[in-house]
């Protein structure tokens, strides 16, 4: 007898592309799930869709909620939960039909406690792959490490009562677009990892999860710099994932130091940012935010890169914040499209 997976999908004004979702889960190879809708407040025709699937597969189950935000759905949807294991899926994202078929057969063949896959992530016609793998033997360290935020909810199958034995729930509060709310599932699965160890977690080599931004969203537009709220929002994510390592275990300096050097990285590349549009008022604030965290949050080992070191100097003078804008954005916006073509390569 095969286990029972709850599959939870949190939706807010989602009439567009939730039909389209939920038929990915219904023509999932492995059929022994449930699927929790969590309406989150909507207006447009997102009750009326699940209903309709509702009268016709008796796995669906609907719940509405006043709006709260991706995670506050998410984590009705977990108390909801009544499988053996739990999946997580946004309203406008896609599986490969077989991603419950692989996930459950490779987490239960080594009794592992989670389960992850490689995604790709679609932007118009620009396509990126994800590989479902970690170079690092420590999962938890490749995660903190500079530059390794991209965290796909979409792409787990994890034990549900693990998560309920070690109170892994989402953090609320924070009501994020869909293409910022990945900080919220980065504290999420730092807990995860943390929790399980590398011992206990696993992974399928293949792309099962198809992640998709809209037009209408911000990462979809790449701006060239995230308002200062955004990354006010960024920074004290960081920050809360370093203070719950820091009181959960008495030997984490390890992680904390891999922490302080991504929240460093992070500041560097705000002011940097801010510093090409010329803000000089967003620069200072940003500027005392630094100085403010970095006695706890801020690792000082590694001196700034001489790209960045600019920043100390240049922001002020008028001169100078014209050449970043006209000359050095240019090199950027070049040093990103390699980046990018090398990712899709």
């Amino acid at each position: 007898m095969s286990d029972m997976i709850s599959i939870i999908i949190p939706a807010y004004n989602a009439a567009d592309y939730l039909a389209q979702t939920i038929e990915s889960v219904l023509n999932q190879t492995y059929s022994d799930f449930e699927l929790i809708l969590i309406d989150d407040g909507s207006t447009d025709r997102t009750r009326e869709i699940i209903k309709d699937y509702q009268c016709k597969d008796a796995r669906i189950k609907y719940f509405y909620k006043e709006n709260g935000g991706v995670s506050s759905a998410r984590n009705l949807g977990l108390q909801k939960a009544t499988g053996d294991f739990v999946s997580f899926l946004d309203s406008d994202d896609l599986w490969d039909r077989r991603f419950l078929e692989l996930m459950y057969h490779k987490l239960v063949a080594g009794g592992e406690l989670a389960c992850f896959c490689g995604y790709i992530e679609k932007r118009g016609d620009t396509i990126t792959r994800y590989p479902g793998h970690f170079g690092a033997v420590d999962v938890l360290k490749e995660k903190l490490r500079v530059g390794s935020f991209r965290v796909s909810t979409d792409c787990w199958l994890i034990d549900r009562k693990f998560l309920s034995a070690e109170h892994i729930t989402f953090t609320e509060g924070n009501v994020y677009p869909k293409d910022r709310h990945y900080m919220e599932d980065l504290e999420f699965f730092v807990k995860l990892l943390f929790r399980a160890t590398n011992q206990r977690i696993t992974y399928v080599p293949e792309y099962l999860s198809y992640y998709v931004l809209r037009k209408n969203s911000l990462s979809y537009q790449d701006l060239m710099v995230l308002p200062l709220s955004v990354m006010n929002q960024i920074l004290d994510v960081l920050k809360r994932i370093y203070n719950w390592i820091e009181i959960q275990h008495a030997e984490s300096e390890y992680y904390l130091e891999c922490l302080k050097i991504s929240i460093r990285e992070r500041y560097i590349k705000f002011l940097w940012d801010v510093l090409l549009l010329g803000n000089a008022e967003d620069f200072k604030t940003l500027l005392s935010w630094y100085y403010r965290d970095k006695e706890k949050y801020i690792s000082m080992k590694l001196s700034l890169p001489f790209k960045y070191k600019i920043w100390s100097w240049a922001v002020f003078p008028v001169c100078c914040r014209y050449a970043a804008l006209f000359v050095l954005r240019p090199y950027i916006q070049y040093k990103r499209k390699v980046k990018m073509q090398k990712l899709k390569a």
